[in-house]
């Protein structure tokens, strides 16, 4: 069951600039959930719709709670044309909502939520996920060489270039025969 403040919607639909969207979760024994919507206009929050959903346990429809809220969001989206940003908390069926149904506002997700989710992520003990850039790299682009570091060279080619692509060949010595190698100097000054 969802229903709109029609009259609302109509007086301040061209001034909403902004919606969002929260619900109930597991606050009653029989699993219903009750959604709302308020949009912001000249500073103020106006509540423009509800809907209360039964069967949010296993047994709905795959999918069928978000086609529901897109239908809703669809409609309050029809009647506020200037919506610039969403916002909801982390749920995902909230977030799809919004952006398939609003895909030109920016979608926020609420502060509390955000930051009880960073922390809860902080705070879980286990090293991050491997990650070599290099190694994407040239599964995306063979001809990356994911052994090439910056400011490394092979000494007798250009930064960038590979052997495969030189037009000379690699010289046998580095030195040419009356030079010889000096190892390094220090000069410490005071």
């Amino acid at each position: 069951i969802s229903f709109s403040f029609i009259n609302i919607l109509r007086e301040f639909g061209d001034s909403i600039e902004e919606v969002a969207m929260d619900s109930t979760w597991k606050t009653n024994a029989l699993g219903h959930e009750l959604y709302a919507m308020v949009g912001e206009a000249n500073g103020q929050a106006i509540p423009v719709s509800f809907m209360f959903m039964g069967n949010s346990d296993d047994s709905a429809e795959t999918g069928g709670k978000e086609c529901t809220l897109r239908h809703l969001v669809r409609h309050v989206g029809g009647h506020c044309k200037r919506i610039m940003f969403t916002g909801s908390d982390k749920d995902t069926v909230e977030i799809n909502s919004f952006r398939i149904e609003i895909p030109q506002a920016k979608h926020q997700l609420c502060y509390i939520h955000a930051i009880s989710y960073i922390e809860k992520c902080l705070a879980e003990d286990r090293p991050p996920a491997a990650y070599d850039p290099r190694v994407a790299a040239h599964r995306a682009f063979d001809f990356i060489d994911p052994t090439w570091a910056p400011g490394v060279s092979s000494g007798w080619l250009e930064d960038g270039v590979c052997e495969e692509d030189a037009e000379m060949e690699r010289p046998e010595s580095e030195l040419e025969e009356d030079q010889e190698s000096e190892p390094a100097r220090f000069i410490i000054s005071q």
